[in-house]
């Protein structure tokens, strides 16, 4: 069974998906509330994996810098949890990088 949140469903049958090797890094400039962390990690929830590291640092007083590394999800995921997070209202702004 293929969980089509993760990614693995295969849309040619019979030829196995290659696996996804890539690494994303989303690096995120949030405002510095208590629940800015929680927030944008639930939206990482929506890929079904668990990241390979997360970091947070506060830049500012008023600023978080938010980082976190993600294997195993396409590229349409990692721009679609990208379009997700900024709709929080907590985050500033938002960048993937392909590592």
């Amino acid at each position: 069974m293929s969980d089509v949140y993760a990614g693995d469903s295969n849309p040619r049958p019979g030829k196995p998906c290659p696996p996804i090797t890539d690494v994303f890094q989303f690096v995120a400039v949030a405002d510095a509330e208590p629940d800015a962390l929680l927030r944008f990690a639930s939206q990482l929830l929506l890929t079904n994996t668990v990241p390979i590291r997360v970091h947070m640092t506060r830049a500012t007083p008023d600023t978080l810098l938010i980082e976190a590394e993600l294997r195993g999800i396409s590229h349409s995921t990692a721009e679609s949890i990208r379009r997700k997070l900024l709709q929080l209202s907590c985050i500033e702004s938002v960048q993937v990088r392909l590592k």
